[in-house]
């Protein structure tokens, strides 16, 4: 090229180069995404290449290059050429790569699609294209390479060549090549005639530069690229589609020379011999390195062939899919043709294929081929050898592998014929072949394997390796297998030999093999040997050898075929399994086999190849029949030779067989055994009843032709811990054929076993063939069901010398025979006898045999009851031996037969029972018969053939049993049909339990037909042989069920109608609580203790001032009466429910009972007899409590006042001499308060001793059913009879002696029922009730007595129906007494003892409606509520009424405290100075003490001799609190009473001009009396009662039920329209005449006579006036109502009078304290005859008549009780009677405020509210 175009041209180069370099630069400074980005990308991508060629003779280089490969949106901005001096070249951002650039533009085209420029040749070795993309972030490169400097070398080029000389064709420059040259190739296509058929035959080097590909010299299929005479170099080359037809060499012919051909590809060449190459040249050694063959063919070699003499050597190749021809091809990958010795190392062969054999390689004459680190897989022959063909020839492998190959036909992966192959740490491992030899085939060949891996190999037969020799060969070539240290594993095959398999050969050695986990079909999965000796007369040798987990049919370690001779030494064969026969081993007919020093270990265990143990021979089975594949040929069986297994020194150690010969079974053939340990093998391992020869069986294998003999002969061997299923645990021995023979000799049989669950015999031995010898042989430890030791099933009369010698000790049979069980039948002739003390004496049924007689298991009746057509009672037959004990080994059947004549008949189903163990029991044999007849029956035994030994002779059957049997009556639940031979089920809702006739059924029951009968809920019945169910005293505890007794409890209650507690439990409410970790036991005794200490303490400690008459103590009455009632209520027989009994249950404290401590809970033996001593002893207890109390006060009396003068103040006394008086009369209140109190629960415990109920099993104590107090048979029980003598006494004391008592003490002092002191000891017992009743107390005890009575002697019917009605009749009763009398002196009371009795009538009333409340949800619940709101709301009724009361009683006490303090005072200021001017301070007093009325205070006011004569304070307006009462009285005659208001005005005396009065506002309930008037506008509110001497004002207003006095003896100035409300009293004095209409108003009246009785005349006035001189009386005026019923008043129209006269008092003055407050008051001391008329009088009936009663005048006064102390003061003077407060003089006296007029007047000492 000339040189200035040169020059131009690297001027140009350099100035784009810096133009497109600056351009780049600026490009990415002003890119965003460049400069976020210092560092771009750059990648190299396929099909982007380059080369370079320079310098030339004009200094350039011309740079070739390929299109940029783009991706979607990618385009060039520009080429560059980027130099440095090594291969590692700088990329973007990195140090050099601006000044390693240089610019190419966008090149120049050319038509092969390439670019190309023409470059300076610049600084740097290595040169790469880098293209630059759009956006200037991502740049693409070649793959860095150095430049090809043409000075030296011929330049081929396939493009036009601008820069340097180049031929435009290869033929051009081979030709102008001399040898030695070296031709480089330039990237590009080579193809037609001056680039194919080349002959290269000179010493040239034809180099390929690399572009998109190598160089391709493309044939084009018209010929071959070259043929190769010299010793020419090819490297870099590409040979595609060379072809030749029938000529040899597709892509090249070596003719001569030892060419080299490196690195070179050959593509779909196809050629006869040698697809892509042929090396013919005689004696060529042509070497080909690394290079590839792909998809060529010939019929020979398709990848490569080497001729007769030539040799090759391979290197680093790839053979790829290269085939041999179908049919005939031979060497897919190559073909070795007779060659010279060769060599291949480190090349792969893959895919390779061959219609005939060799998929990889093919020998055939080859002299030895090496192959090192060869790989050889996934090759496939369409007949043999998928990998490679040995055809006479060598191969040795080192570090090679031959994987998943495939034949068609044989030899899988390897295939020697007449050849020898040795393999180094070679695999051969997953290779298939369809018809035998997966891995490698030895066929009349030799193969020695030396650390190899036989491994997942796969064919019908010899999976891993098959070896064979060629019968009648004319090559006489040995077959010998020579193994050492190999692995053979997993190989499978359908037929034989899957590990290996050596079918014959002339020499057989392994050593230090393992072959595991093969797995065969048919015989040896891990070997199979059919060989005969070697060629030096010697076995086969196997030394080492470990057999494991190998699994097939026959075999599963190793099957010793026909022909075998195999010695194996040293071996283990463990874990190795078979579905049929000889997991371990496995012997034929005709081959021999010797173990010396093996392990046959675990063999027969199922495996996931063999699910189920072997049936026989678990470690080695001995007699298969020999195969006979041709019929028609004769049976080659016959001659065989018998199978020999000799076992010398080994070890057979837990082997399985399912069905014998756990360890060894010998089915033909011998077995010999020297110094063998036979331990824990087992037959019969699927635990069927089958099994025999745990250690070694004996059996003898039978055919038509008749029994192959069986013959073991055992020396020094230890059987230990074998077991069978069926028969001998150690030995089976059994057959016919007399050649066979055991021969036991100097051995040990011990601790074997056969199963007794399954029946075993033969512990240690089964012997059933005579032909045995048992020398020095001791057997012991053994166990089976029949003869632990020894089972003989042969005739005896032959074999007595032969157990001379032998030992059968400490033997065990579960069944019969612990040292020997014998068969009769087998030796009718001859029993057994053991000489020289071979048995154990001190063991009892040591021998035993078969049944010989027949008899019941257990004595029947006779005749035997049956019922017709129901099975019989259960009996049971036994067969006895020879020895008489029942016999287990027969199997057969027991039939009951009818006797001729009778007429019935027998099932046909439970007339015949199977003898088990020896029995048969029949329990469903049935008679049809007619009911009353007697029948005959027989039983006979049927023997079955023996389970050990079917060809066993039968044996006579024992005689028959005959048993008689009566028909009798129909079973339970069923009636006779009309015929009388059969009976009918009782249908549903009827029963019966006799069999005679269905009834219906009975209450509590629920009948489903038949004899099922069952309790209902809440029902109970004794037994099932019961009819009788019981209703249960408590729902819940009694469950519906068929069970009886104890069974049909819930859990905790147990015993009669389940109301017996467990042990550790406590009764509550009926039911049974547990008294582990529950408070409620430990509460309820607390409560119980407390509440009953805190009561006596109370009680004794001091004197309460409860007072006496109607209040606080009869309301407490009441309300505990009223739980008390309820209390009592818990015992009936009413189903109450759950809530509702546990309220009764708590009411119990009411009684003090002892059931509240829950005694069961902390006294284990507890019973009703505990309860009731202590019940009993109880109020004696309490009485006498007071008893010692009140003598233990008196001789402390004695001891402190000796002299008696300080008690003579009686408890006024100071100190403890009062304490201890009021304690001696506490004493005598406390006695008769205990015994009322305790009366009720004591009254039902008395009676429940006599409260019985008679059921099936007894009469029993319905209070506590543990206690039985009748036997069935009617005898009382002697417990109980101590009881019942004090028990009827008590019951006397109770229900007549206690109430009669009270009734004598009331009657005795009837006429001192107001004198304190009977008040203060026996108050208690008539205070509370209106004088008319004083014994009403008895009345109320036996109205507790009726209420315990009726649960005890009233029936309880259903649901205690009756018992509820009874006691709802009997407080119907006393509902109506009370209120017809009124019994209680308050009306108050009354009502709530009505209220009290209604709600009891109610809840019983209510309670016979639960069964109805039980059919809705919630309905019981419902009831309870109702009833548990009635009993809970008349207590808390109750209890208000109580709690008021006790209010009332503190304000009273705090007003006595407070007047008390005044008193005093006033006292201490009267001792200083009297009169008016005194005065002061008292009238203050008395204004403070008024004014205490204002706050409600309970206090009784009266001004009365309290040393004053005029009131300064007092208030105008006094108000008082509902339940006052107040007295405003003037003190004395003498004195004149003022009152002075605070506002200024003259005093306020008796004459006319007074000031107002003050104004009195009187709440309800209220009392208030004054000695002068009430002022205008007074309000009185209802059932208030007033009183006033002398005027009372106009339009004062009087309430319903008001009652009004008004002294006579002076004329109202004011008087005015005075307002009664109706069922008012209204009295009025003469001249103050009472209107009909309910007014009062200035009237004449006439005078009334002097006894109070009505003038005659209609509206006379009623009230006769009193002198003012006599002392006052009050005389309560005879009333009538109105026949409206509207109001009570005096005189009027259509009235009817009724009188009650009273008597007249005389007052004397006595002194009584109010708080500190003196009051004069006055006793009237005897009757007085009735006042003269005109005496004035002030009458004032204190208290309304009520419900109809105008004679009852008592008033319950509120808030107004002097204390008790001060009653008892001076009772020696003062006289019994009624008192009153009398004020005699001038002026008016006041009323007198008492709660029973003049009857009884106990007002200011009584109780109150």
């Amino acid at each position: 090229m000339p040189p200035a175009p040169a020059a131009r041209q690297e001027a140009w180069w350099q100035a784009g180069a810096a133009a497109l370099l600056a351009a780049l630069l600026a490009a990415a400074a002003a890119s965003p995404a460049l400069a976020a980005s210092p560092v771009a990308a750059i990648e190299q991508r396929p099909g982007f290449w380059h080369y370079a060629i320079g310098p030339t003779a004009g200094g350039v280089m011309e740079v070739v290059w390929s299109a940029a490969p783009l991706q979607a949106g990618e385009a060039v901005q520009a080429f560059m050429l980027q130099r440095f001096a090594s291969a590692a070249m700088p990329g973007p951002g990195q140090a050099g790569w601006d000044s390693s650039l240089e610019s190419m533009g966008s090149g120049t085209a050319v038509p092969d699609g390439t670019l190309s420029c023409n470059v300076s040749v610049g600084q740097g070795s290595y040169y790469r294209v880098v293209a630059a993309l759009m956006g200037g972030t991502t740049f693409l490169a070649t793959t860095p390479a150095k430049a090809v400097n043409p000075a030296g070398f011929k330049l081929v080029s396939a493009r036009p060549c601008s820069a340097y000389t180049c031929a435009a064709s290869l033929r051009q420059a081979i030709e102008q090549a001399a040898s030695g040259d070296m031709v480089v190739v330039l990237p590009g296509t080579y193809s037609g005639p001056q680039n194919i058929n080349l002959t290269l035959s000179s010493n040239i080097t034809l180099t390929g530069i690399e572009g998109a590909g190598l160089p391709t010299i493309d044939c084009g299929g018209s010929g071959r690229a070259m043929t190769i005479a010299s010793g020419a170099t090819l490297k870099g080359l590409h040979f595609l589609n060379g072809s030749v037809g029938q000529d040899s060499g597709g892509c090249i012919l070596i003719s001569g020379g030892s060419p080299t051909i490196d690195s070179c590809q050959f593509e779909g060449c196809r050629a006869d011999l040698g697809g892509a190459i042929n090396v013919a040249a005689l004696r060529s050694t042509t070497t080909v390195v690394g290079s590839r063959f792909a998809g060529c063919s010939a019929r020979r070699g398709g990848g490569l062939r080497v001729a007769t003499g030539a040799a090759i050597t391979v290197s680093g190749c790839t053979f790829e899919g290269n085939a041999a021809d179908d049919a005939v091809g031979v060497g897919g990958a190559m073909v070795f043709d007779g060659s010279a010795p060769s060599s291949i190392r480190d090349t792969n062969m893959t895919g390779g294929r061959t219609g005939f054999t060799g998929g990889g390689i093919g020998t055939e004459g080859a002299a030895m081929i090496t192959l090192q680190r060869v790989s050889i897989r996934d090759n496939y022959s369409s007949s043999h050898a998928g990998g490679i063909l040995l055809f006479g020839s060598n191969m040795t492998a080192l570090d090679c592998e031959v994987l998943n190959n495939t034949a068609a036909s044989f030899g899988g992966g390897i295939l020697a014929q007449y050849a020898v192959y040795s393999a180094t740490r070679t695999r051969h491992n997953g290779n298939k072949a369809f018809y035998g030899a997966g891995a490698l085939k030895l066929y009349s060949a030799a193969g020695y394997l030396q650390d190899c891996e036989v491994v997942g190999n796969y064919a019908p037969y010899g999976a891993g390796i098959e070896a064979a020799q060629i019968e009648q060969s004319s090559v006489p070539t040995p077959t010998i297998v020579n193994i050492s240290n190999t692995l053979i594993e997993g190989n499978v095959v359908v037929d034989r030999g899957a590990g290996i398999f050596v079918e014959s050969a002339q020499a057989v050695a392994l050593t230090n093999v393992t072959i595991t986990g093969n797995v065969a079909g048919a015989q040896g999965g891990g070997m199979y040997c059919n060989t005969g000796a070697q060629a030096d007369g010697q076995p086969a040798q196997l030394a080492a050898v470990r057999m494991l987990n190998n699994s097939a049919s026959l075999g599963g370690g190793f099957f010793a075929y026909t022909n075998c001779s195999m010695s194996l030494a040293n071996c283990s064969l463990q874990h190795n399994s078979a579905s049929q026969h000889g997991a371990g081993l496995a012997v034929s007919e005709g081959a021999s086999v010797s173990l010396t020093d093996c392990a046959l270990v675990e063999n027969g265990l199922p495996s996931c190849a063999a699910a189920a143990s072997p049936q026989a021979g678990g470690g080695i089975y001995i007699g298969l029949p020999a195969f006979n594949p041709n019929p028609s040929c004769g049976d080659r069986s016959a001659a065989a030779a018998a199978a020999v297994v000799r076992v010398s020194r080994g070890t057979l150690k837990g082997n399985l067989a399912s069905d014998s010969g756990g360890g060894a079974h010998v089915a033909a053939g011998r077995l010999e055994m020297t110094g063998v340990a036979l331990a824990g093998n087992q037959a019969g391992a699927d635990g069927t009843a089958s099994g025999v020869g745990g250690g070694i069986a004996l059996s003898e294998r039978c055919s038509a032709a008749g029994c192959e003999a069986v013959f073991a002969r055992l020396l020094n061997v230890n059987l230990t811990a074998n077991s069978a299923g069926l028969a001998g645990g150690a030995i089976f021995f059994n057959g016919t054929n007399p050649a066979s023979r055991l021969e036991l000799n100097s051995s040990i049989v011990a601790s074997n076993a056969a199963s007794a669950q399954l029946l075993g015999m033969g512990g240690g031995l089964f012997l059933g063939h005579p032909n045995f010898s048992l020398a020095a042989t001791a057997a012991y430890g053994n166990s089976a069901f029949l003869g632990g030791g020894l089972f003989l099933a042969t005739d005896l009369s032959a074999v007595g010398p032969a157990l001379a010698n032998a030992r059968l000790m400490g033997n065990r049979a579960a069944g019969m025979g612990h040292a020997a069980f014998w068969l009769r039948s087998k030796s009718p002739s001859a029993y057994f006898v053991c000489q020289g003390g071979c048995l154990d004496a001190s063991q009892a049924g040591s021998l035993a045999t078969e049944a010989l007689a027949m008899e019941l298991v257990s004595a029947l009746p006779e005749p035997l009851p049956v019922q017709t057509n129901r099975p019989f009672p259960g009996f049971a037959v036994r067969l006895l031996d020879f020895y008489q004990n029942t016999v287990v080994i027969e199997n057969g059947t027991a039939v009951v037969s009818l006797g001729s004549g009778a007429v019935g008949s027998l099932s046909g189903t439970g007339s015949e029972e199977s003898v088990r163990l020896g029995v048969a029991n029949f329990t469903d044999v049935m008679l049809r018969g007619t009911i009353n007849q007697m029948y005959q029956l027989h039983i006979s035994y049927q023997r079955l053939p023996s389970p050990v030994a079917t060809s066993l002779p039968a044996v006579t059957s024992p005689p028959p049993l005959n048993l008689s049997a009566l028909v009798t009556q129909c079973p339970l639940g069923s009636q006779p049909n009309s015929e009388g031979n059969d009976c009918t089920e009782c249908s549903a809702g009827t029963y019966n339990l006799d069999g005679a006739e269905c009834l219906p059924c009975p209450r509590g029951a629920a009948c489903r037909g038949g004899s099922d009968i069952s309790s209902l809920a809440d029902f109970w019945r004794t037994s099932a042989a019961s009819a009788t169910f019981h209703p249960c005293k408590v729902r819940g505890v009694c469950e519906a069920t068929n069970a009886t007794g104890d069974a049909a409890c819930r859990a905790g209650q147990q015993g009669p109608l389940c109301d017996i507690c467990w042990q550790g439990y406590f009764k509550f409410a009926g039911s049974c609580r547990e008294c582990a970790g529950g408070g409620q036991a430990i509460a309820m005794l607390v409560v119980t203790l407390v509440l009953l200490l805190l009561l006596t303490i109370g009680l004794f400690a001091r004197n309460w001032d409860f007072g006496h008459g109607p209040g606080i103590m009869s309301k407490l009455k009441i309300l505990l009466s009223h739980f008390q009632m309820l209390a009592l209520f818990r015992d009936y027989d009413v189903v109450w429910p759950g809530a509702t009994k546990a309220v009764l249950s708590w009411s119990e404290l009411a009684n003090i009972g002892f059931m509240m401590m829950a005694p069961e809970c902390f006294f284990g033996d507890y019973n009703f007899y505990m309860l009731y001593i202590f019940q009993m002893v109880l109020p004696f207890a309490c009485v006498g409590l007071c008893v010692v109390a009140y003598y233990g006060a008196e001789l402390a009396l004695t001891w402190k006042d000796p002299g008696g003068t300080r008690r003579a103040a009686g408890t006024a006394a100071d100190g403890v001499i009062g304490w201890l008086e009021g304690l001696k009369i506490r004493c005598w209140k406390n006695a008769f308060w205990f015994v009322t109190l305790l009366y009720p629960r004591c009254a039902m415990t008395a009676l429940q001793l006599f409260g019985w109920q008679t059921l099936e099993s007894g009469t029993y104590l319905k209070a506590d059913y543990s206690i039985m107090v009748k036997l069935p048979n009617g005898r009382l029980v002697g417990t109980f009879v101590g009881f019942l003598v004090p028990g009827t006494l008590l019951l006397l004391l109770f229900a007549v002696l206690i109430p009669g008592f009270w009734f004598i003490t009331v009657w005795r002092h009837r006429h001192q029922l107001e004198d304190p002191l009977v008040l203060a000891k026996y108050g208690f017992l008539y205070s509370s009730y209106s004088p008319r009743l004083p014994y009403w107390e008895t009345t109320e005890m036996l109205r507790k007595f009726a209420i315990a009575f009726i649960p005890v002697f009233v029936p309880a019917q259903v649901g205690g129906s009756l018992q509820a009605a009874v006691a709802q009749a009997v407080l119907l009763l006393y509902i109506m007494l009370t209120l017809v009398l009124r019994p209680f002196a308050a009306p108050l009371d009354n009502w709530l003892q009505v209220a009290s009795l209604t709600v009891l009538w109610l809840l019983l009333l209510t309670a016979g409606v639960i069964k109805w409340a039980q059919l809705s949800p919630g309905g019981d619940k419902a009831l309870a509520g109702l009833q548990l709101a009635m009993s809970s709301g008349v207590g808390f009724a109750l209890g208000c009424a109580v709690v008021w009361s006790g209010v009332c009683l503190l304000r009273q006490c705090l007003l006595r405290r407070a007047a008390k303090r005044r008193a005093q005072r006033s006292s201490f200021g009267s001792s200083t100075g009297t009169g008016v001017g005194s005065g002061h301070s008292a009238a203050s007093d008395a204004a403070a003490i008024l004014a205490h009325s204002r706050l409600g205070s309970a206090a009784v006011l009266a001004a009365a001799d309290m040393g004053v004569d005029q009131f300064d304070e007092l208030p105008l307006r006094l108000l008082s609190k509902r339940g006052s009462l107040l007295n405003l009285a003037a003190a004395a005659p003498e004195r004149e009473l003022s009152f002075r208001p605070q506002s200024a005005g003259p005093g306020l005396g008796l004459g006319p001009a007074a000031p107002p009065p003050p104004l009195v506002g009187l709440q309800r309930d209220s009392t208030a009396a004054t000695g002068m008037y009430f002022s205008a506008s007074s309000s009185f509110k209802r059932d208030s009662t007033a009183a006033t001497g002398t005027y009372l004002s106009a339009s004062s207003s009087f309430k319903r039920g008001s009652t009004i006095s008004l002294r006579g003896g002076g004329t109202s100035t004011d008087a005015g329209e005075i307002r009664v409300g109706r069922q008012s009293w209204y009295n009025a004095p003469a001249g103050q005449p009472s209107a009909g209409d309910g007014t009062a108003g200035p009237a004449a009246v006439d005078s009334q006579p002097a006894d109070g009785s009505a003038a005659g005349s209609e509206g006379a006035p009623l009230l006769t006036a009193l002198p003012s001189s006599e002392p006052l009386l009050w005389r309560p005026n005879p009333l009538v109502r109105s026949s409206s019923g509207d109001s009570w008043r005096s005189g009027g129209h259509d009235l009817e009078a009724q009188h009650e006269q009273l008597p007249e008092l005389r007052s004397s003055p006595t002194q009584q304290h109010l708080g500190q407050l003196d009051v004069a008051a006055s006793v009237a001391d005897e009757p007085q005859s009735p006042t003269s008329p005109g005496s004035s009088s002030l009458a004032a009936p204190v208290q309304m008549p009520s419900l109809g009663d105008p004679g009852q005048t008592d008033q319950p006064h509120s808030c107004g009780t002097l204390p008790e102390a001060d009653l008892l003061a001076d009772t020696a003077t003062q006289p019994p009677g009624p008192s009153s407060l009398a004020i005699p003089g001038a002026i008016p006296d006041p009323p007198a405020l008492s709660a029973e007029g003049m009857h009884r007047r106990r007002t200011f000492t009584g109780d109150h509210d």
